[in-house]
C-alpha cells in the first residue's frame, strides 16, 4: 500500500507553500550567505594572487575550503527552495550532503593544520601532531556519515534516532578533542626563539596561536552549547532566527581566522628559519646545544635529550595531508554510491521534512526536533510520521504549528472566486445589538449611523429573525438567535477574543438608544485620540441616572473622573467616581476586550456588578476608561427584556428579572471578593490594606 500525505499553505494568491511558517525565509537566507561566501573566496583568492610570495600550502588549501562552502549553502538553499515549491527536494537534496561531508571532513583538516603551525610555522608535522589529525578527521567522518544517513533516509527510517544522537555524540568529542592545546608545539617554537636569541619570533607564534584559540572556543561554545540551549529554551517559531544567528556566527569565525592567517610577510621569516633548522649538520646542531647552555636557559643534559629527540622525529611531508584528504573523500564517494543513489522512496511530508532538516543542519537540539514529531505509524510497507506539538492549544497537538490557525473573524465570504478577493472592505470595526422585533425601526435609525468599517451583529432574544429582511442593510447584518437570552450571555458565547481578533473596536450595545446626536466614526476618533481602551458615549442627563459618571457634559470632548454623592468612592480614582462606564453601551478595545470576556461569568447573564470591575482590565484604568461627551446618546429606557421573564410567587415577570440582576451583582461581588483573597493568600500577600 503507498500513501501520500502533503501538507502545505496556501498563499493569498493560490499557490501552494509546502515549507514551514518558520522556515518560510530560509532558502532566501542561505542563497544570501552563499552569495558572501563567495564573495568571501574572490576577496581571499585576489588577496592569495597579490600575496602570491607569502602564500603557503594552507592558503591554498582554505581557499578550497570556501569553495566548498559556497556551493554546501548554495545547493542546500536550491533543496529548501524546492520543498517550498513542491514539497520534495529531489536531487538537490544528495548534492547538499555529498558537498556537506566534503566541506566538514576538510575544515577540521584546515581547524588542525592551522593549530598545529603547518607550513605557516614548520613545513612539516610532528608525530603527536599527526596522530591529532587522525583521531578528529577520523571521528568527523563518522559524525558526517551518521548526519548524512539521518537526513538522507528521512524520519520514516527506524534507526533515524540512533543515527541523530550518534552524530551529535560523535561530533561533540570531535570538538573537544579539537580545542586542546597542543603544548609541545609551542614549547618547540619558543626554545627555537630563545637558540637564535630573537624573541621577536616566539612572540609572532604565541600572539597568533593565542588569538586563533580564544577565536575557536568561543566558535565552538556558540555553535555547540550556545545554540543547543537557544533552541531548547525558546519556542520552536524561534529556530529559523536561530539557524540565520548560527549562519552569522560561523561567518565571523571564518572572517577572523582567515584574517589572522592571510598571507603575509609577519610569518616568512619563521618557516625560512625553521627550514633551516631542519636541515643543519651535526656541527651546527653541537653549537646550538652549547650556545643554550652558555646562556643558562637549561641545562646541557636536558638540551641533548630535546634536541636529539627533534632530530630524530619523523618528519612527515606534505603526502600525509594528501593522503587524509583521499582517505576522506574515498569514504565519501563510496558511500554515496552504496547508500543514497539507490537510496529507499520516501513519503512526501513537506512541512514536517522541513522542521526536521532545519534542526539537523547547523547542530539543532534533538530533544526539541523530537518533540514536534515524535512518532511513527506503519501503513503498509510505509512509515509516516505522526505530529506531536505541545506548543499548540490543547486538542490540536497532532496539528503541524504552521497550519493552526487560532483567530477568526466575523467577515462573510463567497462560495466562489479566491478568498482574497471576498471582501471588498474589510470591516475594523463590530457592533452588536441585542434586539427585540419590536424595537427595529429604533435599531433602524442606530444601525444607519455606522459606516461600512463595521460589521453589523445582531443578538434576537425573541425568535424573530427573517422579518427584518424588511431593511436593507439586515440581509448583510449577521444574525443570531436564541429565545429569551441577554447580550452578556450572547458576549460570552459568540464574541470569544480570538473570533473578534480582527476588529479593534467592539460595541455591545442595548436596543434602546437614541443616537441622533452620535456619529460612529467620530466617536472611534475620540476615542484612539484620548487613548480610551473602555469607553461608552455620554449620556443625556435625566432625573433617573444612578451615575453622575455616565452625564454628557457641555463643552468637553470625553471625561475620566467625576464627583460623586458622599461616600460612594472609597478613593478618586475608583468607580463610580472614576475607570466606569456602564454596561448598556460600552465599547471596548481589542486588548480591553481580551481580559472583559474572562471576567464575564458564564452563569450570570445580566452583567450587573460588571461595571465596578472593568477598572481590573487596564491600567491606569482611571486613564483609560473614559466617557466621550461629543458624541452622545439618549437612555429610552424601554423595559424590553423585563416582559421576557415568568412570574412566580405572585411576582410579575419584570419583577422576577429585576431580581435576578440584583442577586447575580450580589453574587459576582463574592466571587471576585473570594478570588483576590484566594490570590493573595497563594502569594503570601497581606490584602488586609489593599484597595480594590
Amino acid at each position: 500500500m503507498t500513501l501520500n500525505l502533503e501538507t502545505y499553505n496556501v498563499k493569498p494568491n493560490g499557490d501552494l507553500d509546502f515549507i514551514d511558517d518558520q522556515f518560510a525565509n530560509l532558502p532566501n537566507t542561505l542563497f544570501l550567505f552563499s552569495f558572501i561566501y563567495l564573495s568571501f573566496l574572490l576577496a581571499w583568492s585576489y588577496y592569495c594572487n597579490k600575496n602570491k610570495q607569502f602564500v603557503r600550502k594552507i592558503h591554498e588549501v582554505m581557499a578550497l575550503l570556501l569553495f566548498f562552502r559556497v556551493f554546501e549553502l548554495l545547493f542546500h538553499a536550491c533543496s529548501q527552495h524546492r520543498i517550498k515549491q513542491i514539497g520534495s527536494p529531489h536531487l538537490w537534496k544528495t548534492l547538499w550532503l555529498f558537498i556537506y561531508f566534503i566541506r566538514n571532513v576538510l575544515f577540521i583538516h584546515v581547524i588542525m593544520l592551522i593549530r598545529a603551525g603547518w607550513s605557516l610555522f614548520r613545513p612539516n608535522l610532528q608525530n603527536l601532531q599527526t596522530r591529532a589529525i587522525f583521531v578528529t578527521v577520523g571521528l568527523q567522518l563518522v559524525a558526517s556519515t551518521c548526519f548524512v544517513l539521518s537526513n538522507g533516509l528521512g524520519t520514516s527510517s527506524s534507526s533515524y534516532g540512533l543515527w541523530t544522537v550518534t552524530y551529535y555524540a560523535v561530533d561533540f568529542i570531535c570538538c573537544v578533542i579539537m580545542t586542546l592545546p597542543v603544548s609541545p608545539s609551542i614549547n618547540n617554537v619558543v626554545v627555537s626563539a630563545k637558540i637564535e636569541e630573537k624573541e621577536e619570533k616566539k612572540w609572532v607564534y604565541k600572539r597568533a596561536y593565542e588569538s586563533f584559540a580564544l577565536a575557536l572556543y568561543i566558535y565552538v561554545g556558540f555553535t555547540r552549547l550556545g545554540m543547543f540551549l537557544i533552541r531548547s529554551i525558546t519556542s520552536y517559531n524561534m529556530w529559523g532566527l536561530s539557524i540565520a544567528l548560527e549562519l552569522t556566527i560561523e561567518l565571523i569565525f571564518y572572517g577572523v581566522v582567515y584574517s589572522m592567517f592571510c598571507p603575509s610577510e609577519r610569518y616568512d621569516y619563521v618557516v625560512l628559519e625553521d627550514r633551516e633548522e631542519d636541515h643543519c649538520g651535526n656541527g651546527s646542531l653541537a653549537d646550538l646545544r652549547q650556545r643554550i647552555a652558555d646562556i643558562g636557559l637549561v641545562s646541557m643534559d636536558s638540551v641533548k635529550g630535546r634536541y636529539i629527540g627533534h632530530s630524530t622525529m619523523a618528519k612527515k611531508p606534505i603526502e600525509n595531508i594528501r593522503f587524509l584528504i583521499s582517505v576522506s573523500v574515498g569514504i565519501m564517494f563510496g558511500f554515496f554510491m552504496g547508500v543514497l543513489i539507490p537510496k529507499l522512496p520516501q513519503i512526501k511530508i513537506g512541512t514536517a521534512s522541513v522542521v526536521l532538516d532545519a534542526s539537523m543542519i547547523y547542530g539543532g537540539n534533538v530533544s526539541a526536533a523530537s518533540t514536534e514529531i515524535s512518532r511513527n505509524v506503519s501503513i503498509g510497507n510505509q512509515q509516516i510520521s505522526k505530529i506531536w506539538a505541545p506548543s499548540n492549544p490543547r486538542g490540536a497537538e497532532r496539528l503541524p504549528p504552521g497550519i493552526m490557525a487560532s483567530e477568526s473573524d466575523l467577515y462573510q465570504r463567497r462560495l466562489w472566486g479566491l478568498p482574497t478577493e471576498d471582501l471588498p472592505i474589510t470591516p475594523k470595526y463590530l457592533v452588536t445589538f441585542t434586539v427585540g422585533y419590536k424595537q427595529r425601526f429604533n435599531i433602524d435609525k442606530a444601525v444607519k449611523k455606522f459606516s461600512e468599517n463595521f460589521t453589523i451583529l445582531l443578538f434576537h432574544y425573541d425568535g424573530i429573525t427573517t422579518e427584518w429582511d424588511e431593511f436593507e442593510w439586515s440581509k448583510r447584518a449577521i444574525h443570531i438567535s436564541a429565545r429569551k437570552q441577554t447580550k452578556w450571555w450572547y458576549a460570552k458565547r459568540f464574541l470569544h477574543p480570538d473570533i473578534v481578533a480582527s476588529y479593534d473596536y467592539v460595541f455591545i450595545w442595548d436596543e434602546d438608544l437614541g443616537v441622533e446626536h452620535f456619529d460612529a466614526e467620530e466617536y472611534i476618533k475620540l476615542v484612539r485620540k484620548h487613548g480610551l481602551e473602555i469607553s461608552q458615549p455620554g449620556l443625556e442627563p435625566t432625573k433617573s441616572m444612578p451615575w453622575r459618571m455616565t452625564r454628557k457634559r457641555d463643552h468637553s470632548e470625553i471625561h475620566k473622573v467625576t464627583e460623586e454623592k458622599p461616600g460612594l468612592c472609597p478613593d478618586p480614582h475608583l468607580p463610580p467616581c472614576a475607570a466606569f462606564v456602564e454596561i448598556m453601551a460600552p465599547v471596548f478595545s481589542r486588548e480591553a476586550w481580551h481580559c472583559v470576556w474572562h471576567l464575564i461569568q458564564n452563569d450570570l447573564v445580566h452583567g450587573w456588578g460588571l461595571d465596578f470591575a472593568l477598572q481590573k482590565c487596564v491600567e491606569p484604568a482611571h486613564e483609560k476608561i473614559g466617557v466621550v461627551d461629543e458624541q452622545w446618546i439618549v437612555h429610552q429606557i424601554v423595559p424590553s427584556l423585563g416582559g421576557q421573564g415568568e412570574s412566580t410567587n405572585g411576582r410579575a415577570p419584570w419583577q422576577e428579572v429585576r431580581l435576578r440582576c440584583t442577586r447575580e451583582w450580589a453574587m459576582f461581588k463574592a466571587r471576585m471578593a473570594n478570588a483576590e483573597r484566594d490570590y493573595h493568600k497563594s502569594m503570601e500577600i497581606d490584602s488586609s490594606n489593599l484597595t480594590t
